[in-house]
């Protein structure tokens, strides 16, 4: 082992863009480095938001990969230092079916599409549809899409979290492929020059890095409308590109991050109350899969 190194986290760890870019710029600073201990203390920090964890841990195991990364002061022991550890998908010392507070926190292999449609219907009895079946239908056919880029990559982890309050429902996916601008130009030999410009290709309806006729699944397109049209959000983080978009009214915020985010994630936040009681597939004729877009690495 080199040398060890101490890492100060930030006193809140929010659902922010700013902790996006302290995530993204740990993994800039710290991924040339191999055989060194990383110690995160935590002792200052105050606040964790529960969907932090999925942009947070997919920098770890990164870093982890080549080195020995520490928690300090996380676990509720003082001066203690756990190492951060992955065992069969789920991180260790984190309950595997952790649902305390209305938030969960999971890993999964990525070639396991079964496990994570069993895991929605499991989460699912928790919120309250407010008898809008038409709602609990498409949230999970949006969360499935999102899904479905990690099948082809069965030597990886994928991660969610989510939280419930009242009737927002808010999910973040990620998985450690590659980012949206590299699948593209790989499969269509199409060249951009920042990942914010291959993340609206993406989101156009026909788009797609299939180079066939096969039809995937209901597209990243479909999962903007439907999370727009029904007064919720969704972002994209993919390389430098921090992309939202809200509903319909509000349209999209696109920025370039400072530093690049190793992968790529998607939030999707959806308000119960307000989903609208129609079928929201019926617009759509030609159809691609999202797994067309985030990679498989």
């Amino acid at each position: 082992m080199d040398k060890c190194i101490e890492i100060n986290m930030p006193r809140n760890i929010e659902d922010a863009e700013k902790t996006i870019n302290y995530i993204s710029n740990l993994w800039f600073s710290f991924k040339k480095h191999s055989g060194d201990k990383i110690i995160l203390d935590f002792c200052h920090t105050r606040y964790i938001d529960i969907l932090m964890f999925t942009p947070l841990t997919m920098v770890l195991y990164k870093l982890a990969e080549r080195n020995k990364v520490f928690f300090r002061n996380f676990f509720g022991e003082d001066e203690t230092e756990k190492e951060y550890l992955f065992f069969e998908g789920k991180l260790l010392r984190i309950e595997e079916d952790n649902i305390l507070r209305n938030a969960s926190f999971k890993f999964f292999l990525a070639n396991r599409l079964d496990d994570f449609n069993k895991y929605l219907k499991h989460i699912f009895r928790y919120f309250d549809f407010e008898g809008k079946f038409d709602a609990y239908k498409t949230i999970s056919q949006c969360l499935m899409e999102v899904f479905i880029n990690t099948q082809h990559a069965e030597s990886f982890f994928v991660t969610i979290s989510w939280k419930y309050d009242n009737s927002d429902l808010e999910f973040i996916i990620g998985n450690f492929g590659e980012t949206m601008r590299y699948v593209i130009k790989r499969e269509r030999q199409m060249q951009f020059d920042k990942d914010s410009e291959a993340i609206l290709w993406a989101l156009k309806l026909g788009n797609t890095t299939k180079t066939n006729l096969e039809i995937g699944g209901v597209g990243l397109y479909f999962v903007d409308k439907t999370v727009r049209n029904n007064r919720g959000s969704m972002e994209i983080i993919s390389g430098k590109c921090f992309f939202r978009a809200e509903n319909q009214y509000s349209g999209q915020i696109i920025k370039d991050m400072r530093k690049t985010f190793p992968g790529t994630y998607i939030v999707l936040r959806f308000n119960i109350r307000e989903f609208k009681n129609e079928e929201n597939v019926a617009e759509i004729q030609e159809i691609y899969s999202l797994a067309d877009f985030l990679g498989d690495n």
